[in-house]
């Protein structure tokens, strides 16, 4: 399984962020070819000291494919090049793009993992 990894910073109103998100990209990525789900992660305030460099970072969207060339479609086909236009284009924060083959992990007793796909 492969997945699209986007990192949100510089989030100027989390509401907004999350209207222009909700309303215009994830109607159109779920019904992209290919993709199999989204996830939204919210970044809450650690406990922890945060590096500087990651302090920023508010959102993390984590969208899932079938295969390498479904991820392919988003930058070789024009729906795909509309998407990710209007993700770099979201008025209320900055996204970082990357691309991953996924592996789970789930523990099934306290001696081993298994992985998962």
């Amino acid at each position: 399984m492969y997945k699209t990894v986007g990192i949100y910073t510089k989030i100027t109103d989390k509401k907004k962020f999350e209207k222009y998100y909700v309303e215009n990209i994830l109607p159109r990525m779920i019904k992209f070819p290919g993709v199999i789900k989204l996830k939204i992660t919210h970044l809450i305030t650690s406990t922890r000291e945060i590096p500087a460099s990651f302090q920023d970072i508010k959102f993390v969207i984590e969208t899932y494919y079938e295969t390498i060339d479904d991820v392919r479609q988003l930058v070789n086909t024009t729906e795909g090049k509309e998407i990710v236009k209007m993700i770099l284009d979201n008025p209320y924060g900055t996204c970082g793009r990357y691309i991953g083959e996924a592996e789970s992990y789930s523990l099934k007793n306290t001696k081993t993992f298994d992985a998962q796909s």
